[in-house]
């Protein structure tokens, strides 16, 4: 575990930058594509909309997924729907 995520006297903004580093590094060395660097990123989001409130990150989603429903409604064609 790093020591900078383990100390109590750290803040916030120091731990996330840790985190992200750490997980950059992560995906950096496994050879990782573009995907597996937006699947990092993505829980890096997550992580940080966790540490406000257990319940953001699922509320968060929720709301993205309704909003491109919403968008796929009002943009496709009728015959590309079926």
């Amino acid at each position: 575990m790093n020591h900078a995520i383990a100390s109590s006297s750290v803040s916030l903004r120091e731990k996330v930058v840790d985190y992200l580093s750490l997980e950059r590094n992560v995906v950096i060395a496994s050879g990782s594509s573009c995907s597996d660097l937006a699947k990092s990123y993505g829980r890096s989001i997550d992580f940080l909309l966790w540490k406000l409130a257990p319940e953001v990150p699922f509320v968060t989603a929720g709301i993205i997924g309704l909003l491109g429903t919403l968008v796929f409604a009002a943009t496709v064609e009728e015959r590309h729907a079926n």
